[in-house]
């Protein structure tokens, strides 16, 4: 009988605390909430639409990927046939866009920025709010030509071609093929200075004029590109160096020891004098092969050698007499 009047007691005590909780937890509540009303903190949205720069062709099945201002990813959308795209629930604070387009445009921050830190912020106010963009996409261009010798007689095969912007500042590289031919792609639309350089050859830039004294400077031109176009015939001339004592591991003749070198030994990697593959540039112990010995060469020098700017490159003159039909 003991028994059951505890077990009674307690089960009447536990009922007063289900029962009595609901009651406390309100009590504990804003005096301006309605009883019984869940509330939710504010968020926001952010929409908008995909297009070409000309604000008027939308672009589809663009991604976009939406960070935080301490570049956290926290989602992906995609645009749609008009080119249309939205974020939503989001809460309030700082967020940065960043558009992934197909093959033919150059992806980008929103307002066509190149790097997260230069990206505009997007802000979603502590009261919530929607935030409708336009953002807008290049179709990138591209530079063509041609590195050959002084004369114009001959093309220097794997030169390297480097693009900088006209203030000097570095944009892409890449190597030529065997006969001097370059094209560099995915540049957004813009003015930009391009310099090659070889092994055995000094670096310059392409210039204006090739028929000069030999006591007038070159002058530097500049190369532009356009949206989704390109720009061919952008053929740089380069002197014979024989002056220069060469950087151990450096095969692009650039004077330092980077990717764009181990690509080319990559490439010729196995190769032997003789061979089609082979590239003396590259045979940094010139024992004729391509090989292992090359690779340490290479590897023990990376990143050494001279920081080149668009400052330091050569640029020297060349005779009157230098009237090659496919210069610049």
């Amino acid at each position: 009988m003991g028994i059951s009047r505890n077990l009674a007691r307690a089960m009447a005590l536990l009922l007063v605390l289900i029962v009595g909780c609901p009651a406390a937890l309100r009590a504990q509540g804003s005096s301006d909430e309605a009883p019984g009303v869940p509330t939710s903190s504010p968020t926001g949205a952010i929409h908008g639409r995909v297009s070409r720069v000309d604000g008027t062709t939308p672009i589809h099945q663009v991604v976009l990927l939406l960070y935080s201002a301490s570049d956290v990813f926290l989602a992906e959308a995609s645009s749609a046939e008009d080119g249309s795209f939205a974020f939503d629930l989001l809460p309030p604070g700082d967020y940065k866009l960043w558009a992934v387009p197909p093959a033919e445009y150059l992806p980008a921050f929103y307002n066509r920025q190149s790097t997260f830190a230069a990206a505009d912020r997007l802000t979603i106010p502590p009261e919530g709010g929607s935030l409708d963009l336009a953002v807008r996409l290049y179709r990138w261009g591209t530079i063509s030509g041609r590195v050959q010798t002084q004369d114009g007689s001959a093309p220097i095969a794997f030169a390297k071609i480097d693009v900088w912007t006209v203030g000097g500042g570095w944009v892409a590289s890449e190597i030529a093929d065997a006969a001097g031919g370059y094209r560099l792609s995915r540049l957004a639309p813009g003015d930009y200075r391009v310099s090659a350089s070889a092994k055995g050859f000094r670096p310059a830039f392409h210039a204006l004029d090739i028929a000069v004294t030999t006591s007038s400077a070159l002058t530097i031109e500049t190369v532009q590109v356009e949206e989704g176009g390109e720009t061919a015939g952008v053929d740089l001339f380069l002197m014979a160096d024989s002056e220069t004592l060469p950087v151990a591991g450096d095969a692009t003749g650039d004077r330092r020891v980077d990717i764009a070198d181990f690509s080319m030994l990559a490439m010729a990697f196995g190769a032997a004098a003789g061979e089609a593959a082979y590239l003396e540039a590259a045979d940094f112990d010139g024992d004729g092969r391509i090989e292992i010995g090359d690779f340490s060469i290479l590897a023990e020098n990376f990143g050494s050698g001279e920081l080149l700017s668009a400052e330091t490159l050569l640029i020297e003159p060349l005779p009157t007499s230098v009237t090659p039909d496919s210069g610049p």
